[in-house]
């Protein structure tokens, strides 16, 4: 299991424990600077190393001998939905397949980063990386232009380029722990629907509050945006669930994977008046429906046996033959 950003393994246990009824074996893992992991609380400081991690961890699960024999899925919600897309792009034929839950294959636009601003901070970054300072651009622009019409047009002029988005990346080796990226509205508030539940994530103390970190914020950015150039890649089974009512990751995008990956085994699953928290802030009838189809989904596939499995079976076998041959 992958998680989003700035949570941690003790905040998606209800996750496991359906999946553990279900007659699923669960691993999961802190990212750094995630839970009750090592490092600044919040910080992200390379993406690709988070991904080493997460693959080094889930390796050395997979090879111990009671778990050689089974299959593997990866299950990623947000942010943890890129890392498994990560992962399955360092090891393309290890992973059986993966659940994907509004994956962080680009952030919404509401809340990435304007050209603007963008520019000014990523210089920035390399200084001060932790800052919570990254203003979306509708901060800037509701602060700075007073007709609403100008508003629109100046918004639309404003998206991350390429340039920005590496000028970007200047800044947060220099001030990589900044929070310094505020949004025009609580990510909290945004991504889980039931007032419960956000109040449980706010009084958890291994999950992070307030305003993403620079470097994390960059990182998030960068990765997304290679992800939705690569969409064309991801080879292996997936199954892609998503909020339609979702402001924290773009939906499109979600539509665009399903649409653009090489897989001959690809499921979408979007859901009318859902959010982005759909393992964890929805109604509860809302979440039955949608791990309905997950373990539907996996149940499936675990069923009809395993080609990898049979293959490495094989592969040991003629091994076997050969070594006793000689």
């Amino acid at each position: 299991m992958l998680f989003r950003l700035m949570k941690s393994g003790s905040s998606i246990a209800s996750t496991a424990i359906r999946l553990v009824n279900a007659g699923y074996a669960v691993h999961g893992m802190d990212y750094e600077g995630h839970g009750k992991s090592d490092g600044l609380q919040g910080l992200v400081n390379c993406f690709d190393d988070v991904v080493d991690d997460c693959s080094n961890h889930f390796t050395s699960v997979c090879e111990q001998e009671e778990n050689k024999e089974k299959m593997r899925y990866l299950l990623g919600e947000s942010m943890g939905g890129a890392m498994a897309l990560c992962l399955h792009r360092k090891k393309p034929d290890y992973w059986d397949g993966a659940v994907l839950v509004a994956p962080m294959c680009k952030i919404a636009d509401q809340l990435r980063p304007s050209k603007l601003v963008v520019a000014f901070l990523s210089r920035l970054c390399n200084v001060i990386p932790s800052w919570r300072v990254v203003p979306t651009s509708q901060d800037i622009i509701e602060l700075a232009f007073k007709v609403p019409e100008v508003r629109e047009q100046i918004a639309d002029q404003l998206r991350p380029s390429k340039l920005v988005v590496a000028f970007l990346s200047r800044l947060c080796n220099v001030i990589p722990s900044w929070r310094v990226v505020p949004t025009s509205q609580d990510i909290i508030e945004l991504a889980f629907k039931v007032p419960e539940v956000r109040e449980q994530v706010r009084s958890n103390p291994y999950c992070y509050k307030g305003r993403p970190r620079l470097k994390t914020g960059y990182e998030c950015m960068r990765i997304s945006m290679e992800l939705e150039n690569r969409l064309s890649e991801v080879l292996l089974p997936f199954i892609v669930l998503h909020g339609e009512d979702d402001k924290v990751t773009d939906i499109s995008v979600s539509k665009l994977l399903h649409k653009q990956a090489s897989s001959t085994d690809k499921t979408l699953k979007t859901y009318p008046r859902m959010w982005h928290g759909l393992l964890y802030g929805e109604e509860p009838e809302n979440i039955n429906i949608v791990f309905s189809d997950v373990i539907g989904w996996l149940d499936e596939r675990t069923s009809a046996g395993n080609s990898r499995l049979e293959g490495e079976r094989k592969l040991a076998e003629e091994d076997d033959a050969l070594k006793a041959k000689y």
